[in-house]
């Protein structure tokens, strides 16, 4: 079922990395491998042979040639590393871009919100070096396996994927408002209403997706201070926020550089019976 659209897209993805010559003979070609490796996705209760084996499983009535196991294991695993990473990267990245643009689903926007996680990694040197192994519980113990950090933004009306970011668990420029910023960076959207939950507040996530044309509602915690400047009918009122923003012109190699900025919101108070007034603040003026 999809193969009608992936099939285009993995042959211009191969050819445009040179990934698509492959020695005559070859079993695990280039374009196989990749749809080996969704299978994997897609089969998560079955090993490697048996992923393969139910892919080409509906061809074997075609020839009684085929042996029962078609590779060994370690031929899958030299096959994935000769195909590489960046590979499955520009074939997620023209994926996206076949279903842009979105449908707008709240008014003029498309509501597309934040999400994230963390994920634990094969034990294996190159991961140890790039990714590290986070301090466990344990005092001056590091954890059994390396973890990662994961960023994705997701449209919420038809359920897409549409952006993820990624690193090391732990480290400078590896946290979740770190690997949001990459995403929102890489993305010029002009009609998208970001939700961000509590804990992920960022004045400078906040000025960027203005900067964007686009609007955000961030659900924030009672440090910011937002004083009353207009009590709206609804029962909402407009406010401003105030921040500091890294100017790299005026920044040296010893120290930063940073502009004042002021936002104009809409702050939105509520309260569920039992908790706690929770407060939402947009660039939804109106």
């Amino acid at each position: 079922p999809f193969a009608p659209r992936l099939t285009p897209l993995i042959r211009e993805t191969l050819k445009e990395l040179k990934k698509d010559r492959d020695r005559h003979g070859m079993k695990l070609v280039s374009s196989f491998v990749v749809w080996l490796v969704l299978g994997l996705t897609l089969r998560r209760d079955k090993n490697c042979i048996a992923v393969l084996d139910w892919l080409v499983s509906g061809c074997r009535w075609l020839s009684c040639r085929l042996p029962q196991q078609l590779v060994s294991e370690g031929a899958i695993s030299h096959a994935r590393v000769r195909v590489g990473t960046k590979v499955f990267e520009v074939l997620f990245n023209r994926m996206v871009a076949t279903i842009q643009p979105l449908t707008t689903d709240f008014h003029q926007w498309v509501s597309v919100a934040f999400d994230g996680s963390t994920g634990t990694l094969p034990d294996t040197l190159s991961n140890r070096d790039h990714f590290g192994k986070p301090k466990s519980r344990r005092a001056g113990e590091a954890s059994a396996y390396p973890q990662l950090r994961w960023m994705s933004l997701l449209a919420i009306g038809p359920r897409l994927l549409l952006d993820v970011s990624y690193g090391p668990y732990a480290g400078k420029g590896t946290g979740e408002r770190s690997l949001m910023m990459r995403i929102l960076n890489r993305l010029h959207p002009t009609n998208w209403l970001f939700m961000v939950d509590a804990g992920l507040y960022s004045f400078a996530m906040m000025w960027q997706i203005q900067q964007q044309d686009c609007a955000f509602l961030f659900k924030v915690s009672s440090h910011p201070k937002l004083p009353v400047l207009q009590r709206l009918p609804d029962g909402s009122y407009l406010s401003e926020m105030t921040g500091k923003l890294l100017d790299p012109s005026r920044s040296t190699e010893k120290r930063n550089a940073w502009n004042p900025q002021t936002l104009s919101v809409r702050v939105i108070v509520y309260q569920i019976p039992g908790f706690r007034p929770t407060r939402l603040v947009t660039n939804i003026l109106e």
